[in-house]
């Protein structure tokens, strides 16, 4: 973590006094936001083998997730925001996720 906020205090070119203030701030933000993810399950049902139910469930877990998640953004824009330009702002807050791919599609039933 500490290496990656050194990376993004470089990529945004900010002076010793910055990156000391940025990179504390921004190891907080990131442990935040790993915070607001839900644990790994052990026992996870294969997509196509969930039920309707669990899809539900799923999708409304997932609404959760997302809403801590703009909530944790919105609070650390606000820090950011005191120290960082606009520019530097937005380098920060759209940072691609790593590893986000889509999960595969189940092959659908034959038709009757």
């Amino acid at each position: 973590m500490e290496a990656k906020a050194q990376r993004m205090g470089k990529q945004l070119m900010l002076d010793d006094a910055k990156l000391a203030q940025f990179t504390s701030l921004y190891k907080e933000y990131l442990t935040a936001l790993k915070e607001c993810r839900p644990a790994a399950k052990e026992n996870k049902v294969k997509p196509c083998e969930r039920t309707d139910a669990q899809i539900q469930q799923d999708i409304e877990k997932r609404f959760e997730t997302q809403q801590k998640v703009l909530d944790t953004q919105k609070k650390y824009y606000a820090s950011f925001k005191k120290i960082l330009n606009a520019r530097q702002l937005e380098k920060v807050f759209s940072m691609p996720r790593p590893g986000k791919m889509p999960a595969p599609a189940c092959p659908q039933a034959p038709n009757k």
